[in-house]
């Protein structure tokens, strides 16, 4: 079974004026994940693809009432906890308790 490719009209790298390496990580965050983030630097499930998931997040923000605080900390919590680029199905839960871990210090 084939899989359905989606495309949203418009949507190019510089949609809305910003390319993904002006779409940032909060500093503090930043930190953080350098530290404890087994994956950070992976080209794959790391920076780049969280600045990629917060930059397509922030354009789907435009069309909805989403919290675009909360669109940004997905963005970088939601695969910071994988231990590996391929088959990790509790990765989801790790970085949602990483995430209840972390919250204090972003509130």
């Amino acid at each position: 079974m084939g899989v359905e490719q989606v495309s949203i009209k418009g949507f190019r790298e510089d949609s809305f004026g910003m390319t993904c390496a002006e779409v940032d990580i909060p500093s503090k965050l930043r930190s953080l994940l350098m530290c404890e983030s087994k994956l950070y630097e992976s080209a794959i499930h790391g920076l780049k693809h969280w600045r990629q998931v917060h930059k397509n997040g922030l354009y789907l923000c435009q069309f909805c009432d989403a919290d675009v605080e909360i669109v940004t900390y997905f963005a970088y919590l939601h695969d910071c906890m994988r231990k590996n680029e391929w088959g990790d199905p509790k990765h989801g839960r790790r970085g949602a308790e990483y995430a209840e871990g972390i919250r204090t210090i972003f509130i």
